[in-house]
């Protein structure tokens, strides 16, 4: 029983030893600065036909990844940025939260001063945020092709870069 532990115990280091990830490999080169994003991260990315792309990605091939079920090639995509999840949960409840903070403030205002019009403005406060909420912006960096960025898939070590495959 021991000896059976062990040989799938070294049989599963030897497994993932040898296992290579894939990874998204943001570059510039007239910076030197090298970014890895990995499979199943959240996204965003607009392509040079200014189509909006939001979610999980997967790497397809050397080329091409997935996102939400769409096919993109690398050579089509313009920016492309994070899009951590917390973060957008954040500036979501933020916005809605400054909507209701301003909408119960001006009714309290317009109790004190019998004024409707302090209810309307913080109808419009909620409103502005809720639809802030909505399209909530994402604040961290994008990577762009105009700004000298190129996009490879390569494996999962800085520098390491897999040959084109077509």
């Amino acid at each position: 029983m021991k000896t059976l532990v062990l040989m799938l115990l070294f049989v599963s280091i030897c497994q993932n030893s040898f296992c290579q990830e894939k990874v998204l490999s943001i570059v510039n080169q007239t910076l030197s600065k090298e970014v890895l994003l990995k499979e199943h991260r959240r996204i965003k990315l607009v392509t040079k036909l200014g189509e909006k792309y939001e979610g999980k990605f997967r790497i397809l091939n050397y080329n091409t990844i997935k996102v939400n079920g769409v096919i993109i090639g690398l050579n089509e995509i313009s920016i492309i940025r994070k899009n951590p999840l917390a973060l957008t949960i954040l500036i979501k409840a933020n916005f809605f939260h400054m909507g209701t903070v301003g909408l119960f403030f001006s009714a309290l205002l317009s109790g004190f001063s019998e004024n409707v019009s302090f209810v309307l403005v913080g109808v419009g406060i909620l409103a502005s945020d809720i639809y802030g909420g909505i399209k909530s912006p994402n604040i961290k960096k994008g990577y762009k092709v105009s700004d000298n960025w190129t996009f490879a898939i390569t494996s999962g070590k800085k520098g390491v870069k897999e040959p084109n495959i077509k």
